[in-house]
């Protein structure tokens, strides 16, 4: 499989940005969008293990006393921050990592609950059938929708 990889100049990383509802703030090359938490790698498989991030995105961002380069993966819903280690040693040529990759969850911690037909006929939400699931998030609006007959 072919995987492109799209370079986001700052004008359009600022437009995608400020569309996702499920960021409070986009933050800067410096700093991580809010709001973000620590996440574990169960978490962040549960997510990059079923599909590919629409976006990748590289920032230098203060770490405790530190600047540290990590990625940020943007995904449908929601994105992660993943921090590489830096304590490694080289044996035998091979690189052995002293401690685990970082991960943060970026973005809302989502609270979906699924609308009815009248309640999207309300909010100005297509609703499919009784096959079509549509939710929102109580915390930040968030709407997905899928359909649940395939």
């Amino acid at each position: 499989m072919l995987q492109k990889l799209v370079h986001i100049d700052e004008k359009k990383s600022e437009k995608i940005l400020s569309e996702i509802d499920w960021i409070t703030d986009p933050g800067d090359f410096n700093h991580l969008p809010k709001p973000y938490r620590k996440a574990t790698w169960h978490e962040y498989w549960h997510v990059a293990g079923r599909s590919r991030p629409d976006y990748t995105e590289f920032r230098q961002v203060q770490i405790g006393k530190m600047f540290r380069s990590l990625t940020i993966e943007w995904y449908f819903n929601c994105a992660f921050a993943i921090l590489q280690p830096q304590k490694w040693t080289l044996k035998e040529g091979k690189i052995h990592w002293q401690e685990s990759p970082k991960y943060y969850l970026i973005g809302c911690d989502h609270e979906y609950r699924e609308l009815s037909h009248q309640e999207c006929h309300e909010a100005g939400i297509s609703h499919y059938g009784n096959c079509w699931h549509v939710n929102r998030c109580d915390k930040c609006d968030h709407v997905e929708s899928y359909d649940s007959s395939d």
